[in-house]
């Protein structure tokens, strides 16, 4: 963010890439915590065989009633992230 803050005349046009950071850091987040819910579980149970990986993250993610949604959100804001390392680099 550094690189955008120094132009101060253009930061209007980044709005846009600044909110896409922040839900894709959001959804990476969720997506992150999910994980680690699973590790957690691992651990306490002593069985590796049980671990799921990210691909079973958003299928708990469509597990709910409304898993759709929260799936959807997921991909926009993990689409944001990817927007906003583009832009970024």
């Amino acid at each position: 963010m550094r690189k955008i803050d120094n132009y101060p005349d253009i930061k209007h046009e980044y709005d846009f890439i600044r909110r896409a950071g922040k839900f894709g850091y959001y959804a990476r987040g969720v997506v992150f915590g999910i994980i680690s819910y699973f590790l957690f579980k691992v651990i306490l149970q002593h069985n590796a065989d049980i671990y799921k990986g990210t691909e079973a993250a958003l299928q708990y993610l469509l597990s709910f009633s409304y898993g759709a949604f929260l799936l959807g959100a997921t991909a926009v804001g993990l689409i944001g992230y990817g927007i906003f390392n583009m832009m970024v680099a």
